[in-house]
Formats: structure tokens, C-alpha cells, sequence
């Protein structure tokens, strides 16, 4: 995902300073509250993405910072209701249009699932100011916080406008979304910031594998679910050979 994002943002659309030598986008807001939202292949390719940050914690358009005083000429939302969504990769276009549309409707039902399980109504964004066109022909709400501001890239000017998006239901948006599938288009996994020790067997796996329509689709997610088990079951071996020792 880091990989992708580097290549997408700096590479095809210019943005120099998030240039790194290693070839992956990673800055002060990949923390550890940070959620991310991917979509993936049957290979385990990554093909959409997006970074949520809570609003009490660090984010682009908190209290203070050069994205605030650069985007935002009203009152930013704050609290458990509001997280900031940043870094969103709709879809890889090599693969075509209708891979690109698909891989967008199936991010966008996972943050509208991911919003749902939390209460959440705001989500405030900085986007380029053609993305906002696309939420609103897809039915999003979209409130700017501010006016287009341009920018420099590599590539030339470019524009960009911080807004609130105020998430569909999860079932409004699968019914816009070109995909069909049953039950929940996302599970969660484990925090990355707790340790292996504390981690737990991912039920919500089991009954997302259960749910897909295809017996080979599930012996797919069955073995996933293997591999995860086995890899987490190793780290805490590990754990307790290195306490030992």
C-alpha cells in the first residue's frame, strides 16, 4: 500500500515532497490510531486504499498545522463523530475503467461500513478538487470547508479543496456499487500497534469467508485465514523464546 501510494502520488501525479528514497509514502500521519482500508485481490494485491485518522488524534487538518491554515476557512469538525479519510487510491487504471469503478464502489461501501460500526457522520478530506465531482455523482454529500487552493507538482499546477463528506449507509452505497456480494464487505484486523501476544483469532474473518457466495471463494478465504493464524501463532512462539532467553 505504501508502494502504491508513492507511485501514484509522487511518481504519476508530482507531488515532490512526499519523494522518498525507499519508494514508500509514509509521513507524520501513518501513526498508531491510524486505520487503513483496503481492497484486495484474490493474490492479495492491492488495488484501492485509504488512510483514516480520528480527529482527536494527529491528523492533516488538525489544530495548528499548515493544512488547516492552508484549506480551511471554517469551522473543521472535532470528535468522536469526525475522522479525517486522506490518501485515497480509487483503483490502479492499467487495469481499465470498470476495474478502477469497481474497486472505488467496493472502498467506498467498506468506509461507509467502517463509519456505521462507529457512529461516525463527518468525514473531512482534502481532495483534489475533480474527486469532489466524483463523490457527488455518486450520491455523497460534500460540504467545503474552505476554497480550491492551488498547488505545485512536478507535473504542473494542480487543485485542491478541503470538504466534509458525509458517508452513505453502507447499503446505499453497495446498491450504487457495480459489484454483487453478500454480508459485510469488510472485516477488520488485529492492531498492528498492540502486541503479538495480545492478539486474538479474527472471528469476523470466519464469518466474512462464510458469507461468500463462491465454494471456491471460501476455500480461498478459508487458507488466508490459515496462513494469518499460523503467522500470529509463530510471533507469539517467538515472543516467548525470546522472554526465555
Amino acid at each position: 500500500m505504501f508502494r502504491q501510494r508513492h507511485a501514484l502520488f509522487v511518481e504519476k501525479k508530482g507531488w515532490r515532497e512526499l519523494r522518498r528514497a525507499d519508494g514508500r509514502d509514509i509521513d507524520a500521519y501513518d501513526g498508531e490510531e491510524t486505520v487503513y482500508i483496503l481492497v484486495l485481490g484474490d493474490a492479495g494485491e492491492v488495488f484501492a486504499s485509504a488512510r483514516l485518522n480520528p480527529t482527536w488524534s494527529r491528523h492533516q487538518l488538525e489544530q495548528g498545522s499548515y493544512f488547516r491554515a492552508t484549506y480551511a476557512q471554517h469551522p473543521v469538525p472535532c470528535g468522536p463523530k469526525a475522522w479525517e479519510c486522506s490518501r485515497l487510491i480509487g483503483g490502479d487504471g492499467r487495469l481499465g475503467r470498470e476495474h478502477v469503478t469497481e474497486s472505488f464502489g467496493r472502498l467506498m461501501v467498506a468506509v461507509g461500513e467502517f463509519c456505521r460500526r462507529r457512529s461516525v457522520t463527518d468525514i473531512i478530506s482534502i481532495l483534489e478538487t475533480a474527486a469532489v465531482t466524483q463523490f457527488q455523482t455518486q450520491g455523497y454529500r460534500c460540504e467545503p470547508l474552505g476554497l480550491p487552493v492551488r498547488f505545485e507538482t512536478d507535473k504542473g499546477p494542480s487543485d485542491a479543496i478541503a470538504t466534509i463528506i458525509r458517508p452513505r449507509p453502507a447499503g446505499a452505497a453497495r446498491d450504487s456499487s457495480p459489484s454483487m456480494w453478500v454480508g459485510p464487505a469488510m472485516f477488520e484486523a488485529a492492531s498492528a500497534a498492540r502486541g503479538t501476544t495480545e492478539s486474538q483469532p479474527g472471528f469476523a474473518l470466519l464469518e466474512s469467508a462464510a458469507e461468500l457466495v463462491s465454494e471456491e471463494g471460501q476455500r480461498r478465504a478459508l487458507r488466508a485465514i490459515h496462513e494469518v493464524m499460523e503467522w500470529e501463532l509463530a510471533g507469539a512462539q517467538d515472543v516467548q523464546r525470546r522472554a526465555v532467553n
